[in-house]
Order: C-alpha cells, then sequence, then structure tokens
C-alpha cells in the first residue's frame, strides 16, 4: 500500500560516452563507485543468487554473443567500480529449482521462474503525414516506481556501435531510444507480472542490442528472431524510410505486423497484447492499460491531419490520458520523449510534463554528465487500478 499524496524531488543524469568499449565501460564504472544510487544498480537482485566467476564469465560470453563489444564494457565497468561480474545485475544470476542452480541467462534444462515488472510505459509511432514537417517521429511514457530505475539518459558513441541516444537501465541496458542511422525502438511491459519460465535476454538486452546493431527496421526484425527472449514486451520498430513494425513478444511467442512507408498508418501500445496471436493472454489486461490504449486509438486510428504537438498525447492525465501518477504503488510517469527519427533528436522532459520543462538532446553533446533536479507528486493508486479488464 503506498503512502498518500506527496510531492519529491528527483534527480536525473545525462551522461555521454564515447571511446572503445572498454574505456567507455570503466567511465561508467568509475561513476558507480562514486555514486551510492547509481552503485544499487550491481548487486545481487532479491530473487537471485549470484552467479560464480566461472558462472559470469559463461555470461559474458552469452551477452557478447548478441551484443559484440559488451563483454568489454562490463569488464571496464568492473574495473572502474570494484564490482566483480559476477555481481553485475545486467547479466542476471541464478535461480535454485529442485536444488539445482539455473542461470537466467542461458539454462537448457528446468525453468528460471521468476515475474515480470509492475511497471508500465504507453507509446506510439507517428507516420510522416501526421507529423506537419513529414518527419517520422514515436512518443513514450515510461511508467515505473522510482526507486527500480537509473534515472539516466544515456548517449553513446561506442566504438564498432552505432551511436544512440536513449533511457538506461541496469546501466549497460537500455529501454526506449533512436540511433545514428534513424532507426527507433520504443518498448512497453506487454504482461506485467506474467511468469518468465524460460533463460534468455530481457527487455533492457533487447533494446540495447537493437539500437547498437540495427540501420533498419527488417534489419532490427531478423536480430530479433536470433535472439532468446525472456520477457513479455510491446516494441514499436521505426526507421526515418517510414518503415515500422509492431512486435507482441511473450518469451519465445512472437507476433508481427509490419508497414510500408506509403501505409502511413499509426501505431500505438500500452500494456497489453493486442494481436488475435496474443489472444491467450487477454485474461491478464489490466483496465488502466486498455483505457490508455482506447485513449492513443481515439486520437491516432482516423486521424487525418497532421499532430502539432504529440508532446501534448503524453502529457494528457490518466484516466483520460496516458500521464500516470501512482508512482509508489509501482506506475508513474518518470519521463515523456518524443523521438524525431529524420533530426536525430529527441525532446524530452524528465519527470511528469505538467511540472516539468521538455528539452531536446541530439547525438553530438560533448562528452560528460549533466544533472537535472525534477518534481514528481504521488497519487495513491484507488483499488480499482488494478482490477482486470473483463
Amino acid at each position: 500500500m503506498s503512502e498518500g499524496t506527496k510531492t519529491f524531488r528527483l534527480t536525473y543524469r545525462h551522461d555521454v560516452i564515447e571511446g572503445s568499449p572498454y574505456d567507455a565501460g570503466k567511465l561508467q564504472g568509475e561513476q558507480l563507485a562514486a555514486e551510492d544510487w547509481r552503485g544499487s544498480f550491481t548487486g545481487k537482485p532479491p530473487f537471485l543468487d549470484f552467479y560464480t566467476q566461472e558462472e559470469a564469465e559463461h555470461a559474458l560470453r552469452v551477452a557478447e554473443r548478441h551484443s559484440p563489444g559488451i563483454a568489454d564494457e562490463i569488464l571496464g565497468a568492473s574495473e572502474g567500480s570494484g564490482v566483480p561480474i559476477e555481481q553485475m545485475t545486467f547479466l542476471g544470476g541464478c535461480v535454485t529449482v529442485d536444488g539445482r542452480r539455473v542461470p537466467t541467462l542461458w539454462a537448457e534444462n528446468g525453468a528460471s521462474p521468476g515475474r515480470t515488472l509492475v511497471g508500465g510505459c504507453s507509446h506510439f509511432y507517428l507516420p510522416w503525414r501526421l507529423n506537419p514537417d513529414g518527419h517520422v517521429r514515436m512518443g513514450v511514457n515510461y511508467d515505473c516506481h522510482p526507486e527500480m530505475q537509473e534515472l539516466r539518459l544515456c548517449t553513446t558513441r561506442i566504438e564498432g556501435k552505432a551511436a544512440h541516444i536513449a533511457l538506461s537501465d541496469n546501466v549497460f541496458g537500455r529501454v526506449s531510444g533512436l540511433n545514428e542511422h534513424g532507426f527507433g525502438a520504443t518498448s512497453s511491459l506487454g504482461s506485467p507480472l506474467s511468469e518468465v519460465r524460460v533463460a534468455g535476454l530481457t527487455y533492457n538486452m533487447v533494446s540495447r542490442i537493437l539500437l547498437d546493431r540495427c540501420e533498419s527496421v527488417s534489419e532490427a526484425l531478423d536480430v530479433l528472431d536470433d535472439l532468446p527472449i525472456a520477457w513479455y514486451s510491446n516494441y514499436i520498430l521505426t526507421d526515418r524510410s517510414g518503415h515500422a513494425a509492431f512486435v507482441e513478444i511473450a518469451c519465445a511467442e512472437r507476433a508481427v505486423r509490419r508497414y510500408g512507408p506509403d501505409e502511413s498508418q499509426a501505431i500505438w501500445a500500452t500494456n497489453h497484447y493486442t494481436l488475435p496471436e496474443m489472444d491467450a493472454y487477454a485474461p491478464l489486461r489490466m483496465r488502466q492499460s486498455v483505457g490508455r490504449w482506447e485513449f492513443l486509438r481515439e486520437r491516432l486510428e482516423n486521424a487525418d491531419a497532421p499532430i502539432e504537438r504529440p508532446h501534448d498525447l503524453l502529457a494528457a492525465p490518466y484516466p483520460e490520458g496516458l500521464r500516470v501518477a501512482h508512482y509508489l504503488d509501482g506506475l508513474g510517469t518518470l519521463n515523456s520523449m518524443v523521438l524525431d527519427l529524420d533530426a536525430r533528436s529527441i525532446d524530452i522532459c524528465f519527470g511528469p510534463a505538467d511540472r516539468n520543462p521538455w528539452q531536446t538532446f541530439d547525438l553530438e553533446t560533448p562528452v560528460g554528465s549533466t544533472f537535472y533536479d525534477i518534481e514528481i507528486e504521488n497519487v495513491p493508486a484507488p483499488r480499482e487500478f488494478w482490477a482486470k479488464q473483463l
């Protein structure tokens, strides 16, 4: 049960990192060592056991297979922070099943029981015809408990990878963002609190791989086909040529819809599945997710005129809109982003847009860290907020 209505101050940061994977990792490791708050994103999650050193080295090899260079980045961070690789949350850990240690990243036999998070997110894609300047844009609200997130926007220019701007997660992971090729990926939980009973990559690893490696939607879909995923996610993928895809993922189950640049169709998603291939998950839909989805449908499905400020869609308060304030219950809008794939820039509001300003970032920001103090107000969630949609 959450506390009552209360105002909080939070500090966000924008880190700009460049160089070799090892140097980029070492810099982040030094930051981790210097800041207790960032340092909490290494160490043992409550439901996992630490890897042994041998298991952690195996985990590094698995991650490197799908994300070349990530092993050196993590090794650099380990040296910079003094935290051994087996305690890097990004790599996962082990659970005990029937007396056996089961690694969450690569287990071949046995389940890896666990559940996805409580958080949310709403996101959408606007094709060129729905933007006044003919650009391709995406929008996303990131909704979660503030203590579960790093509160960091990360711009990386790492050798051997596409430069990108994105929200970070577990230091090395990403959530939503765009890269130098004009490729963008936004994501949301597809089935909150569903059980994860397979080993594989979590959402933050998947998003990092896509932004590091992909130039187009077609390439991203090929990459996704090869990834073992242990999560429930909705992805919207777009590129500046106007190609787009909507992907619903329930671990090994996948449903995909592709759209060409001439189809000019908006795409939107919240925290439930909508494609018929995923009908088995329909009983898990929450009323608040369906409400946010309907808000976007009503404004985007039959839109025939350009939307002057997609920012306003993200700022509209729930239940009539997308912005949520139930932070201490696990679902509060921590930031909002509008991604311009043609300009390779992001407009971001750290915190809810009714209390904080919008700012623009691109890929050219000099190396360094900038801090932003913002304000949020928690409102307790009513009991019916978590009700299932019948």
